[in-house]
């Protein structure tokens, strides 16, 4: 499959992964994942050098998305605790008016590297590696709420030089 591919055809060089999440708006379906791939993903999430995770509408699903539906993976339980050294930019892109926090965690995370994070609609409030960041950009939907928690979350980010904040 392509993730065995291109991980053998990478020689361990640290790794660009874009995960397109395809979300079932329908009854509690959209907290499961159908993993085989994700999975292989996630044995080599220490390689990974970015990581972009777009959270869609199953009416918007681009070629090559993993389904959110009635398959063996949970999402919370899969992003709960990954160890990335490597990862030095994340980007979260929700697209689907889905509070994230409600379908991903992220709190376990080891990033040591991470540098920049940028997101929309999605605020990694219990993110652990945000006081390392140096760079920001975070797009907010006025009206969904979680402004306050936005600024308290910005309040961590001590090493922080970069920031765009779109209202």
């Amino acid at each position: 499959n392509l993730v065995d591919l291109c991980s053998r055809r990478s020689k361990h060089l640290p790794l660009d992964l874009d995960l397109n999440v395809r979300v079932d708006r329908s009854g509690n379906s959209r907290e499961r994942i159908d993993g085989r791939q994700l999975r292989k993903c996630i044995d080599i999430s220490h390689r990974w050098r970015s990581l972009e995770i777009h959270f869609l509408p199953t009416s918007k699903v681009l070629d090559g998305s993993v389904a959110v539906g009635a398959r063996n993976l949970n999402l919370r339980q899969v992003f709960h605790e990954l160890i990335t050294p490597s990862l030095e930019a994340l980007r979260f892109d929700n697209r689907c008016s889905l509070r994230l926090s409600s379908v991903a965690n992220f709190e376990g995370w080891k990033t040591p590297n991470l540098q920049r994070i940028s997101s929309y609609d999605f605020f990694p409030l219990h993110f652990p590696g945000l006081a390392n960041i140096t760079s920001f950009n975070l797009k907010v939907i006025m009206g969904r709420g979680g402004l306050t928690q936005v600024l308290k979350g910005l309040s961590r980010m001590k090493g922080l030089e970069d920031l765009k904040l779109t209202l």
